[in-house]
C-alpha cells in the first residue's frame, strides 16, 4: 500500500512541472556568459575562446 501511495504521489509532483520551462529570473540566470561575443569582451576570461 505504501509503494502505491509513493508512486501515486511521485507520478502527481513530476506531472506538475514542464521540463524547460522556467521563470523569467531564472531564464536570465542560465543565459549569463552564453552571449556569442563574451570573448571579445572579456578575452582574459576565455581560452582559446572557451569561457572559463
Amino acid at each position: 500500500m505504501k509503494k502505491v501511495l509513493l508512486l501515486i504521489l511521485t507520478l502527481t509532483l513530476s506531472g506538475c512541472f514542464t521540463a524547460g520551462d522556467f521563470p523569467e529570473k531564472r531564464e536570465r540566470l542560465h543565459e549569463i556568459g552564453h552571449e556569442e561575443n563574451y570573448c571579445e569582451q572579456k578575452p582574459e576570461r576565455c581560452i582559446q575562446g572557451v569561457q572559463w
